[in-house]
């Protein structure tokens, strides 16, 4: 949303299935540099389109927050153009799923 100017547009969908949830954000900004890519979820790193304000923190948090729920962030960008960003995690009921089977699979050998 820092990005996205004036009469730009943000867009969110959500899809589940049995397996996973995810998240897709994507918006009408400026992009990001093929350059900052793989950079981009490191703590205190301002890319070149970076703000005067920005301290770089804000993409490391959300990678954090996501990994520690067992999740995925990847991004995707045009320069000038837009990004894209998926979040992804497994559905509780299908790890637990597949505990179950593992559990059962060691007793069957």
């Amino acid at each position: 949303m820092e990005h996205t100017g004036d009469g730009g547009i943000v867009s969110i969908q959500y899809n589940e299935n049995a397996i996973y949830h995810e998240l897709r954000i994507r918006d009408s900004g400026e992009g990001i540099s093929a350059k900052d890519i793989p950079y981009i979820f490191k703590r205190f790193y301002k890319g070149r389109n970076a703000g005067e304000n920005s301290v770089g923190i804000g993409l490391a948090m959300a990678q954090n927050i996501v990994t520690k729920q067992h999740g995925d962030i990847e991004v995707t960008s045009e320069e000038g153009s837009e990004q894209r960003f998926r979040l992804s995690s497994i559905n509780e009921s299908y790890k637990l799923l597949r505990l179950k089977l593992a559990h059962t699979t060691r007793y069957c050998k």
